[in-house]
């Protein structure tokens, strides 16, 4: 009996651990195989065919510290052929497993192993649901450290908070590479392994937020040499306009709104948000524009 049952079972793609030793009923308990005698615990990634399709199954419905006989039928095992010489054809296998223990971060895709994320809360919702570029997300989320006793440190912690993803200056690159591999009613946890991640130099903060939260806002680093760790849940989304659907005269109307909201930023003194307006301005209109009058309003979007 797992003596850790809230933690829950190994979910697909997570790498667990196990201890096991290997017999055949059929002859009388004949042992084949055993970690125990190596002492050697065999690790592999659950769900993903690295092992008989008796353990894919099995060792995905135990709990951590949880040992059990796993008796898999041949097809669930090593088939009618065997593995000879130890395991005969259409051979039945008992096998004495503990979980030892299973680890569920996995990289985040296109983060290059500097980023990890585990999912705490899966989202029900399909594609559509995927957050996407300056998409307006409704988001709770914290930012903190791990401390040597296992204690969580809050760096900032805010709910039910409006942001846009990949276009918003108030958060670091790490945390909009996180939102956007998100789909809305998911929470997951993301353990940032690059500082470069994490520049928290030219981020924006409103002087009224500094003032009243000066230990707990988005600029709050960790101690040197302590991992950073953010934690989000998506709650709601508004999706962007996307280009590839758009009319000339929307990519015209587009691009025009980022130069005003970039311009807005850039008398605030923001300007790391006012740039990445203006970028967006120039990617909307750079198309080629037939119509005399939307040529005209390019140049002048240009030039301004």
């Amino acid at each position: 009996e797992s003596k850790e049952p809230e933690l829950g079972s190994p979910p697909t793609n997570s790498k667990v651990i196990c201890h096991y030793t290997g017999t055949l009923p059929d002859q009388n308990d004949e042992k084949f195989d055993s970690s125990r005698d190596r002492n050697d615990p065999f690790s592999f990634k659950i769900g993903t065919s690295q092992v008989i399709k008796g353990w894919d199954i099995g060792i995905a419905s135990m709990k951590k510290g949880e040992r059990c006989i796993l008796r898999c039928a041949y097809p669930y095992a090593y088939g009618e052929a065997g593995s000879p010489p130890r395991i005969p054809p259409k051979a039945t296998l008992d096998f004495d497993v503990e979980l030892i223990e299973w680890d569920d971060w996995q990289d985040l895709s296109g983060a290059e192993g500097s980023i990890s994320r585990k999912i705490v809360v899966q989202s029900d919702g399909g594609m559509d649901d995927q957050v996407g570029e300056d998409s307006k997300v409704n988001i709770t989320y914290r930012i903190y450290w791990v401390d040597k006793e296992g204690v969580d440190n809050i760096l900032c912690e805010r709910k039910k908070f409006d942001m846009i993803c990949e276009d918003d200056d108030r958060f670091t690159d790490g945390f909009h590479k996180c939102l956007k591999d998100m789909k809305v009613g998911e929470k997951s946890l993301f353990k940032i392994k690059d500082e470069s991640y994490i520049n928290t130099d030219d981020l924006w903060i409103d002087d009224k937020e500094m003032k009243e939260q000066e230990f707990n806002n988005n600029k709050v680093r960790a101690p040197e040499g302590k991992q950073t760790f953010y934690e989000i849940m998506v709650h709601e989304q508004v999706k962007a306009k996307e280009k590839w659907n758009a009319t000339n005269e929307e990519r015209i109307e587009q691009g025009t709104n980022y130069k005003t909201d970039g311009n807005a930023l850039f008398k605030q003194t923001r300007y790391r948000g006012a740039i990445g307006k203006y970028d967006k301005a120039l990617d909307w209109i750079d198309v080629d524009f037939i119509e005399e009058d939307l040529k005209k309003k390019k140049i002048e979007l240009v030039i301004s």
